[in-house]
């Protein structure tokens, strides 16, 4: 094994076996060690390359868009977003080239591989969408990143590239009208948001939250394709952006101190109860009295906002009663703290777009996820046999359900603003829910889920899930399975798995809380 790979592979496995018990505390700055070792316990993909294209591109591309049928379509594109998709399916063939070029240099490592391969995945799924060949590099970028690939700095510039590939999709969906072409976009989004995740943690920062859960980096854009020179008239919404809390974020402690103490979870559901009517107790769910008629409810970009807003509070909820239960250890607890920060802040921002939209913000969980996840979630932790675990279990769940959902909701937009915003809250749940993977996970069954690796499982051997920092080539919007809880008199133990939103989970512009 040359030097540099089988330095990578040591570095990689001590990492993974240094998470095996718990969460470690989030600590400074790591570096790749030149300790010797065996491989990473991660698996390697086999021909990867030709399950994900031997359906040929069309089939890519279906996959990644809720499981409808799409044909390559050019016409239904203005030749500026065909344009804007091919500069993105260059950009994803010259990533797949640049790591090409890592492997070859020396650094012959599975997982490299395997990210190239999603890459080309990605330019395929566009060309099947588009009718555009996946033909051809950006000869300038990747002139210009070569040499940073071929050393050994491969891994920070691998990490560098994939956060400005996030930049660079956040930008295009926020052009883009055609909702197909937003919809693979958002799941290339989601996978690559993972993929900066697990190169911080083989880079040794796995535990920097700043390394794993913020990108700072820059879009990749050619100046004739920015947002501000589309031919295309803007909605009112972007025309008044500039001028929105959208484009001002505060700090994070602002957020908090604006958003007030979170309330306990029976206040939160006292509080909200009220005006959706009907029984209030725990075993509802969502019904209404039979004598209320409650008014048809409009779908729009609004009721998608208010609905993520309201998810965002159900997880806040959840994280909180956890919490306050003393079910975290002391060093999770540090990761919690940030999880429900950045949950409030996705909260304010949502409330924010809200208001542009011209509607009101819905400041409180949603009802309906509350009494048919999160309330019977937590009691079958809290009772657990092993409370660790299943804590562990419920919290990787959540997260992973916002990102599902914000993928999710990219197809029922309208307006690009709105699904750039949703999918940059969707890639910071991506990334919170990759790094929980590869803290509870990545030890004992490596980075990469069954459709990246044969040697990958959906369950343990005791029948639990198991959750991968990159579970397939593309981001999920697939239903999360969740076990936990005490084995009953049969040995069975409390299932469910968590969906994205759908009608009765819609928070409509007649509810307020």
């Amino acid at each position: 094994m040359p030097a540099l790979a089988e330095s990578v592979a040591a570095n990689t496995r001590t990492r993974l076996m240094d998470r095996r018990d718990d969460m470690t505390t989030p600590k400074g700055s790591g570096s790749v060690t030149n300790s010797q070792g065996d491989a990473p316990n991660y698996d390697r993909p086999t021909d990867v390359r030709r399950r994900l294209l031997a359906g040929g591109a069309a089939a890519a591309a279906v996959a990644v868009v809720g499981g409808r049928a799409v044909a390559a379509a050019p016409s239904a594109l203005s030749q500026s977003e065909l344009d804007l998709l091919k500069y993105a399916q260059r950009l994803e063939l010259t990533a797949r080239d640049l790591y090409d070029e890592a492997i070859s240099s020396g650094l012959d490592d599975p997982l490299l591989e395997a990210m190239s391969e999603q890459h080309e995945a990605y330019a395929h799924g566009i060309a099947g969408l588009t009718g555009l060949s996946a033909d051809s590099r950006n000869d300038e970028l990747f002139g210009r990143l070569r040499t940073s690939f071929r050393g050994a700095g491969a891994l920070q510039s691998a990490y560098d590239l994939e956060s400005a590939a996030v930049a660079t999709h956040l930008e295009v969906i926020g052009i883009l009208s055609d909702v197909d072409a937003a919809e693979l976009v958002a799941s290339i989004i989601s996978a690559e948001s993972r993929h900066c995740v697990v190169l911080a943690d083989v880079l040794g920062r796995g535990n920097e939250l700043g390394a794993t859960l913020d990108n700072d980096a820059a879009a990749i854009l050619p100046r004739p394709m920015t947002p501000s020179t589309r031919s295309e008239e803007p909605t009112m919404t972007e025309k008044h952006q500039s001028d929105s809390p959208l484009s001002n974020p505060m700090d994070r402690r602002a957020m908090l101190r604006r958003s007030g103490a979170v309330l306990g979870l029976g206040a939160i559901l006292s509080a909200c109860a009220k005006d959706f009517g009907g029984d209030t107790s725990p075993g509802r769910v969502g019904l209404a009295d039979p004598a209320a008629v409650l008014p048809d409810g409009t779908l729009d970009d609004l009721a998608v906002v208010r609905t993520m807003q309201s998810l965002e509070h159900a997880v806040v909820a959840a994280l909180e009663t956890m919490s306050g239960a003393g079910l975290y250890s002391a060093a999770q607890a540090t990761y919690i703290e940030r999880f429900v920060a950045d949950h409030v802040a996705a909260s304010e921002t949502l409330g924010a777009a809200a208001v542009a939209a011209g509607g009101s913000p819905y400041a409180c969980p949603n009802e309906w996820f509350m009494d048919r996840y999160v309330l019977p979630v937590y009691s079958a932790v809290e009772s657990s046999d092993d409370v660790a675990r299943d804590t562990r279990s419920a919290t990787l769940a959540f997260e992973t359900m916002l990102a599902h959902s914000y993928q999710h909701m990219v197809g029922l937009l309208s307006v690009p603003a709105h699904r750039k915003l949703l999918m940059t809250l969707g890639s910071a749940a991506s990334r919170r829910s990759a790094l929980l993977s590869i803290l509870w996970t990545a030890p004992s069954h490596g980075y990469l889920g069954p459709a990246l690796s044969d040697e990958a499982s959906e369950n343990d051997a005791a029948g639990f899930p198991i959750h991968y920092a990159v579970p397939a080539s593309f981001g999920l919007v697939s239903q999360i399975p969740v076990v936990v809880g005490t084995p009953d008199d049969e040995g069975s133990r409390y299932q469910t798995s968590f969906q994205t939103p759908a009608e009765n989970t819609f928070v409509y512009d007649y509810m307020s809380c």
